[in-house]
């Protein structure tokens, strides 16, 4: 049987593609980055919070591993339904589900909106909609893959 035949039968959700393209995912997100413009300052933050499951909290963990000896701020990673007691407004939030419809990030996100310095990332669902809505900082990432074949962009 060839490789064709193989990916035909068994790789029915396109995961060999979805892993050729994966070093083109951090292309479009470093050139979505570029002309990505902040509505706000973000200034005095001492801590970062990423609220997100899957593969959007497994990129918050490899960005928080890679910077952690080149920043002087904790990342920590939020995979619950609430936020902890820590959070202040010297806190980024980073709201990012792929889907934008993750129950626990959209839960932790709710008690974090319009109280915390918050940025969302997603593909669109309801929390893109909830963060165009109250007027927060979005990013909008391209769509089309599995969530967890997007890890690329959640990086």
């Amino acid at each position: 049987m060839n490789i064709k035949n193989l990916l035909d039968k068994y790789d029915t959700n396109n995961m060999h593609d979805s892993i050729k393209s994966f070093p083109e995912q951090f292309d479009l997100s470093i050139d979505l980055m570029k002309s990505w413009n902040s509505n706000f300052e973000y200034n005095n933050i001492n801590k970062i919070l990423i609220l997100g499951m899957g593969g959007s909290a497994i990129g918050g963990e490899i960005v928080a591993d890679m910077l952690r000896f080149s920043i002087t701020i904790p990342i920590r990673i939020n995979r619950g339904y609430s936020i902890p007691n820590w959070v202040d407004s010297n806190t980024l939030i980073i709201a990012s589900s792929y889907s934008g419809n993750t129950e626990e990030t959209l839960s932790s996100f709710e008690e974090c909106r319009n109280h915390f310095p918050t940025i969302v990332i997603s593909t669109g669902g309801k929390l893109l909609n909830a963060a165009i809505k109250d007027a927060i900082d979005y990013i909008i990432l391209p769509s089309g893959e599995q969530p967890r074949a997007a890890l690329g962009y959640s990086i």
